[in-house]
């Protein structure tokens, strides 16, 4: 479904295989991404709230998705503080968007 931009259904199975095997954490990314594909940001970040910190594979992907999405809504103070998370986590993408956003 993603891979035919039907977002809305990709996200919805993605919620699917997360509520079955909640241990994944590629349900919990796509789902996220799906949901920022389709604008829709609250969900970006309920998903995330869900995602166990165990799970987080610590690599600033994830972290720099929830800035994207921030972003999008203009909230560049959330977005700072997760592009500086995914920084930190050496996710080389974020290191531009901070120094460009939230050092000026």
């Amino acid at each position: 479904m993603f891979l035919k931009n039907d977002f809305d259904g990709a996200s919805k199975n993605y919620q699917r295989a997360i509520d079955k095997f909640p241990i994944n954490v590629d349900n919990y990314y796509n789902k996220m991404v799906s949901s920022f594909k389709l604008n829709n940001h609250n969900d970006v970040e309920e998903t995330f709230k869900l995602l166990p910190d165990s799970l987080n594979p610590g690599n600033g992907q994830i972290e720099f998705l929830m800035a994207r999405s921030y972003l999008n809504i203009k909230d560049t103070i959330n977005a700072c503080e997760f592009f500086n998370k995914s920084k930190s986590l050496n996710f080389k993408q974020s290191t531009t968007y901070y120094k460009n956003l939230c050092l000026d």
